[in-house]
Parts: C-alpha cells; structure tokens; sequence
C-alpha cells in the first residue's frame, strides 16, 4: 500500500501447499508464488523474470508519460495560435492574455483550489474571447461606442466562443469553452449570454470575468480613458455582489500585491507576446 514501494515485485515463498493461501497471496498483489523446497536455479530465473516485467512496464510508462507531455505541449501551443487569432482581430494585446491569464491563476491559488485547477484555468483563459474572431469588422473596428444593435451582436462572441471551442470531454478544452460562454455574466444575473445567476455561473467564469475586467479597465478605449489601477480596485469593490462574487472579490484585494507584480512584468510596451503567456 507505500507508493514508495508498492511497484516492487513481491514473490512469495512458503512450505504451505493448500491452494487458498496461494489464491490469497496472489489476491494481495504478489507476482509469482514459490512452493519450498527451492531450487536456486529456478528462483533465479522466476526473479529475473520479474525484474524483466517490471523494468518493461517501467519504461513503457516513461513512454506514455513522455507521450503525454508531448500532446499536451502540443494542445497548449494550438491554444496560444488560437488566443493570437483573437488577438488580431480585436485592440487587445498579447501583454494583456499574459497579464489575464496569471490573474486567474493567481485569483484561484488565492481562492483555495488544487494545484491542478489554477494551471488549467491558466491555461484555459487566453482564449475567452475566441469568439470575435467571428464578429464582424464594422463592429470591432469602430473608433467609438457601441449602439445597442451592435452591442447585441458583440454579446453574441460568448456564445460563438463556446461554438467554436465545441463540446468535449478533455478538461481544458471543457474550461476553455465554460470561460469563453461565462465569463460576462453577472453576479446578479443581468449578464450574458444566459443571465447566469450567482454560483450558477461556474467559478473559472467569475474568476475570468473579475481578472478580464480588472486588466481591461485600466487600457484606453475610444469611448473611455483608461484608469488607474486604484480606479480599476475600486470599480471592482464598488460592483462586489452586483457584477462580481463578493468572495472573489475579497480574494482579489488579498492577492492585489501579486497581481501587481504581473503587471509590471508584462506591460503592454515590453508586449513578450502569447507563446509567453
């Protein structure tokens, strides 16, 4: 039952004949089973084929495992040529998938999740706006706001997103897809595509939607100047239980340091680009 040794062949040795402890000893995870008197040959050989079996699966599971990493390098880097398409057809930076991405990473470390959930959910946001890059130019490429038909059809990019990103069963792309819908509904309902209320709205999806907004506030628009992070801080605290998971929002102002950091280390003038992210 010790991970430590629990992929060591044990062989089993006895003078007992009765077939039941036989049984029992092959049912608690024994690999060959020698009935005494012993010949030395016969043990030699039984444990060389054991190591022989043993040092095979070994290296077939380095294979696997190597394997494995290899498509998941492979997954990431389609991610981020993805998340760059997105990039292009919108006025968001590299910097700022960089900078958005660490920002959920870091929201859920601060949150309490695994270890496994904020990489994946670091790895899953750079493509919450995949969806624009099936709207249309007129509409991305106006110099001011937006009017409400427009608006509507902007709104439509989560849905288009999730389209894109498609149904499927691997679990960043399932997270990827869950940001790509979730990440503008509101806490009180009133967002979109579905008016998602509360903790309805799946976690990575209010956790990118405060990250999002956060490092989106603080870039010049057309229509707005760009704020201050302490302007940015205190949108995000003034709209706590109304846009935002007044949790979350907590954990935001505790882990303000960290994301700092990350802000300073990818500026939108260093830009080091999505492979970066």
């Amino acid at each position: 039952s010790n991970p430590v040794t629990s992929e060591i062949p044990i062989i089993f040795v006895s003078a007992n004949t009765d077939s039941q402890f036989e049984e029992q000893a092959f049912a608690v995870g024994a690999s060959d089973f020698i009935r005494k008197p012993v010949s030395a040959s016969i043990l030699l050989a039984r444990v060389r084929n054991q190591l022989a079996v043993a040092f095979q699966s070994v290296e077939l599971r380095r294979k696997v495992d190597a394997r494995t990493e290899e498509l998941q390098l492979s997954k990431l880097k389609l991610i981020h040529r993805l998340s760059c398409a997105a990039e292009y057809r919108d006025d968001e930076t590299a910097a700022h998938i960089a900078r958005m991405s660490r920002y959920c990473r870091i929201i859920a470390e601060g949150y309490g999740a695994s270890a496994e959930w904020c990489e994946r959910i670091y790895q899953a946001a750079p493509l919450h706006d995949i969806g624009k890059i099936a709207m249309p130019d007129t509409i991305l490429t106006k110099g001011g706001e937006l009017d409400g038909q427009e608006r509507m059809v902007m709104q439509r990019h989560t849905a288009t997103g999730a389209d894109i990103l498609g149904d499927d069963d691997e679990p960043l792309i399932t997270m990827a897809r869950s940001i790509a819908l979730t990440h503008h509904e509101r806490y009180d309902g009133s967002g979109y595509p579905n008016n998602t209320f509360g903790e309805d709205i799946p976690l990575e999806g209010r956790i990118a939607a405060i990250a999002d907004t956060f490092d989106a506030l603080q870039a010049p628009r057309p229509y707005r100047q760009s704020l201050s992070v302490e302007q940015a801080s205190a949108y995000i605290n003034e709209q706590s239980g109304v846009l935002f998971d007044p949790i979350l929002v907590q954990v935001f102002n505790r882990v303000m340091p960290q994301l700092l950091r990350v802000r300073s280390q990818y500026r939108d003038d260093l830009d080091q680009g999505v492979d970066d992210a």
